[in-house]
């Protein structure tokens, strides 16, 4: 008969803690978009994304050497990408969806830092951790990065 490891309920509270340190720190970020949010891009979103990705796409120029052009000092490939596969997937731009990617992102960020060090800390100091990363990455000082589509370079 098989049994499972000795450090199961370990692991399983670490899988639980996590998940939900995730979800409260996804739902910061929600209501954040909800309360302050906008479906009209803001700011540097209409020359990486109009002009620069969306308009060549839909005119048929967009060659790959395109999603590696500068935008300011960085080189957003991956953020590009997801703009692009966004528009793709909704015909449109679609700010909210890149808005809630950036919400899923910023969570599992704080969950993955959780539970890298979950093993490292016993029990008193591991709770103060969770805390304090529930109260830094739910905290509302980040404003910009949660309500800019192309934040998503964060986290790439």
């Amino acid at each position: 008969m098989l049994r499972a490891p000795a450090t199961a309920p370990c692991d399983r509270r670490r899988l639980i803690v996590c998940t939900t340190l995730a979800a409260l720190v996804f739902a910061s970020r929600a209501w954040l978009a909800q309360v302050w949010g906008s479906a009209l891009p803001f700011w540097d979103e209409w020359d990486l994304e109009a002009v620069g990705l969306y308009r060549p796409w839909m005119d048929g120029t967009l060659r790959p050497g395109n999603l590696f052009h500068a935008h300011n000092e960085h080189r957003l490939l991956l953020t590009r990408l997801v703009d692009l596969g966004f528009f793709v997937l909704y015909g449109r731009w679609a700010p909210w969806a890149q808005i809630v990617l950036n919400a899923a992102l910023h969570a599992a960020t704080a969950a993955t830092l959780a539970a890298l060090f979950w093993p490292a800390l016993t029990a008193r100091p591991r709770t103060g951790f969770i805390i304090g990363i529930a109260v830094i990455f739910s905290a509302i000082c980040g404003w910009q990065n949660a309500l800019l589509g192309i934040q998503s370079q964060v986290y790439f």
